[in-house]
């Protein structure tokens, strides 16, 4: 734990050595922190926006505690949208060129249904005739360690949330119906032909 005189000299040789300077808040004063408290705002309005919509749509599948998993997609879907000035909040906070590029087809609504290919199949072995080829997980956003084409998911059986390559989506939030029903979804061929 420092003391005070303690902080007070870290802090003096930091602003020393960085040539930066610290300015404290009172406690409950939000006002002297406007930048920091409307992206706060924005990220969690966006975040419940999104899990609301999901809950919506899919109550079954979609619940309040995947909270966390929502603010990190509002936040990743904030620094990939480009600005006026044609760089995105990431390009501007490290000072890069705006060349990177970021695909928007990877981007799918917080909490869409997703089937994920069994993973026999996904390492080239074969299962029975009649047991079937993939399972429906959530989608949670991108994957932080990995290609953008790599999403979270979770599992709706075990409550595992992974990485997951082969995927096939349903933004539209078509085959919840069909989910509830025990049924195969009608727009399967479409779905697996167009959102994968």
């Amino acid at each position: 734990m420092l003391t005070t005189g303690a902080l007070q000299t870290l802090l003096g040789v930091i602003h020393f050595a960085l040539q930066q300077s610290f300015q404290f808040c009172g406690v409950g004063s939000h006002h002297q922190n406007g930048i920091a408290e409307r992206r706060i705002r924005d990220l969690s309005d966006g975040a419940r926006a999104s899990l609301l919509h999901a809950i919506q749509h899919w109550p079954d599948g979609v619940t309040k505690n995947l909270w966390p998993f929502a603010l990190k997609y509002a936040c990743n879907i904030r620094n990939k949208v480009r600005a006026t000035n044609g760089r995105t909040p990431e390009e501007i906070f490290a000072n890069m060129p705006s060349s990177s590029y970021v695909d928007i087809t990877y981007f799918h609504p917080f909490g869409c249904p997703v089937y994920v290919l069994d993973a026999r199949l996904q390492n080239g072995n074969k299962i029975p005739r009649w047991e079937p080829r993939s399972r429906v997980g959530v989608y949670l956003g991108h994957s932080p360690y990995h290609a953008q084409s790599v999403a979270l998911v979770l599992n709706l059986s075990t409550g595992h949330v992974s990485p997951q390559y082969h995927l096939v989506y349903d933004d539209n939030f078509t085959t919840v119906q069909s989910l509830q029903l025990g049924t195969t979804p009608t727009n399967w061929p479409h779905l697996y032909s167009t959102n994968r």
